[in-house]
């Protein structure tokens, strides 16, 4: 279907007519004045109906204190350690326990920003504007994954729990942490193409790129901490009063 650019465009005389008519019903106002002051989905919510909803079931799981990914994209971390440890929890008899997220969110950071630079050297005949690239060259070492990338990170790193190492503001809030990541990611990816053109050896961008994994890694410990090699575990179970210790 075609049409001049006049009759594609929003008329302002529909316009009028959309304002009476929003206008016109009271219930159009009230909803308005919600969801401005409280969110849409606050304004939106049928207490009435959150009230009906049933509290008790038949199947509860002894699972702990409820955890809490906050203002980042580590979901997929959380609910396949929320699985493992459930089955430790169960094992050892424990009242709560809970794995750290900011360490597999380390490693997580480590190995993104590697496979990126991998992908970088890879690319290096390709134009920057070319498809491949783009995609690359997206989202070098953001918070998303999946569980593939979550068994691979725990037998490569193993897990600690978080008395070990424990949350941070940069691991609750990921914004800032993660563009600043992902720009400097970029401006490597960008030297390394300068210098495959000035014609770098491959030996020599695979040097800078080790050099680039260190600036990485500095950047990673300074927003999270350096992750822990060892620790101490201690442990009571429940309805024993001798604590559990154990070395790792």
């Amino acid at each position: 279907m075609t049409a001049n650019a006049s009759a594609r465009a929003i008329k302002p005389e529909l316009l009028r007519t959309y304002t009476e008519d929003f206008n016109k019903d009271r219930a159009n106002l009230i909803a308005a004045d919600a969801a401005v002051s409280a969110g849409v989905l606050k304004a939106a919510t049928d207490y009435r109906g959150v009230r009906a909803l049933p509290r008790d079931f038949s199947i509860e799981l002894k699972q702990g204190s409820i955890t809490n990914q906050e203002r980042s994209g580590r979901c997929w971390m959380f609910a396949s350690l929320n699985t493992l440890r459930y089955e430790l929890m169960h094992r050892w008899n424990l009242e709560d326990f809970e794995f750290s997220e900011t360490y597999l969110f380390f490693w997580d950071a480590m190995e993104k920003s590697n496979t990126y630079l991998e992908n970088v050297l890879r690319t290096l005949d390709e134009a920057t504007d070319s498809r491949l690239f783009e995609a690359i060259n997206e989202s070098p070492a953001d918070d998303g994954g999946w569980w593939q990338m979550f068994a691979a990170l725990v037998n490569k790193y193993g897990l600690v729990p978080k008395s070990a190492y424990p949350e941070s503001e940069n691991s609750r809030n990921s914004d800032d942490f993660k563009q600043y990541l992902n720009s400097k990611l970029r401006e490597f990816a960008a030297e390394l193409r300068r210098r495959s053109a000035a014609g770098a050896s491959e030996d020599e961008l695979r040097a800078l790129k080790d050099e680039y994994m260190g600036t990485v890694y500095r950047i990673c410990a300074v927003a999270l901490g350096e992750p822990p090699e060892k620790f101490d575990f201690f442990a009571r179970p429940k309805d024993d009063d001798e604590d559990k210790k154990g070395e790792a």
